[in-house]
């Protein structure tokens, strides 16, 4: 940590667009290890200190910075307001990946400001995106994110069946924190037909 606060101290104030580059790479560790509020104050003065044209990668992923990390500040509404500038960005720039990675965290600042329907929709397209992309972890994590949004919206003969696909691919390759999430979607879906005993031994 001590670090990375030496190299940003170094191009804060030589180099700004070295400096939203930088910005935008740890955007996600900021969140990752709850420096929310260091994370916040640099993204906003690199942002500050640049123009968002032309529309560049460096740019939308400090952006995107801004975004994830004013959702986990609670700051819900304007994380949705800058995420769907950052889906503009990177839809501009074509990048696929950087579409879905955007969608997902819109995807999240609308569940987390209540916005359930808004958020299935967001997540529905993720997984569309996902397959158009074709890389398999991927499409499981858009398929994680979109149960979650289905058992928001109590459609839960679809969540129950996601979480089946859930399970089954992350048992194959490992991944034990999305087998975890299609377990928790079961246990939802058990509790919420009343089925507690069922839930309980899920969760």
């Amino acid at each position: 940590l001590d670090n990375l606060r030496a190299a940003l101290a170094f191009v804060r104030d030589r180099n700004p667009e070295q400096y939203v580059t930088v910005v935008g790479a740890l955007a996600y560790f900021w969140w990752g290890r709850s420096h929310i509020i260091e994370g916040r104050e640099h993204v906003r003065h690199a942002l500050s200190q640049v123009s968002p044209e032309p529309v560049r990668p460096s740019y939308a992923r400090a952006l995107r910075g801004e975004a994830v990390l004013a959702s986990y500040s609670g700051d819900t509404a304007k994380s949705i307001d800058v995420m769907q500038r950052v889906l503009a960005m990177w839809r501009e720039i074509g990048d696929r990946v950087e579409v879905g990675t955007s969608l997902a965290m819109l995807g999240m600042a609308q569940f987390m400001n209540r916005e359930d329907e808004a958020a299935h929709d967001t997540c529905t397209e993720l997984l569309d995106v996902a397959v158009k992309v074709g890389n398999p972890v991927f499409i499981n994590q858009a398929k994680v994110m979109l149960g979650q949004m289905l058992v928001a919206v109590s459609r839960l003969d679809e969540a129950r069946s996601l979480a089946h696909e859930i399970i089954e691919y992350s048992r194959k390759a490992g991944d034990k924190r999305a087998e975890h999430s299609g377990h928790h979607y079961l246990a939802d879906c058990a509790l919420m037909e009343g089925d507690w005993r069922t839930s309980i031994g899920l969760y």
